[in-house]
């Protein structure tokens, strides 16, 4: 293959990721029609858990115990912030909701700034405001 072909594909599999991430906020507005935050998140990670435990097996139980201690903490994290993002998805429309989602991006390096004390390069800042833009549009 290509490298021109490999890079069309690419291309096209980022616009895919793009459609189906952009309309999962759709699909969950109109779910919790139907069901609750807790429930619709219930399912979400039982399903989640039942595909990694057929993907990763038996090494899950190779795992040591700082491994399940920081993923159980991590997890913890995860959950408070899809549930977070759930509920407020019942008050407000998808749009708002994905933008509001989406601010992560713009987030990160700031918060890298506030907890490190490492100021972020031009070039970041840059792709920051430029990812609010396109965020916004």
């Amino acid at each position: 293959m290509t490298k021109k072909k490999l890079g069309i594909i690419c291309q096209l599999l980022l616009f895919f990721v793009a459609i189906v991430w952009g309309s999962s906020f759709v699909v969950l507005k109109n779910t919790l029609d139907s069901i609750t935050p807790l429930w619709t998140m219930g399912l979400r990670f039982l399903i989640s858990a039942a595909v990694l435990g057929l993907f990763a097996g038996k090494r899950l139980f190779k795992l040591s115990k700082d491994s399940y201690k920081g993923g159980g903490l991590l997890g913890l994290c995860v959950i408070c912030a899809y549930l977070f993002q759930t509920y407020g998805l019942m008050f407000t429309t998808p749009g708002k909701n994905a933008f509001l989602t989406a601010t992560y991006c713009v987030l990160t390096p700031l918060l890298t700034w506030l907890i490190y004390k490492k100021k972020p390069g031009k070039a970041v800042l840059l792709a920051a405001v430029l990812c609010l833009a396109g965020i916004g549009c």
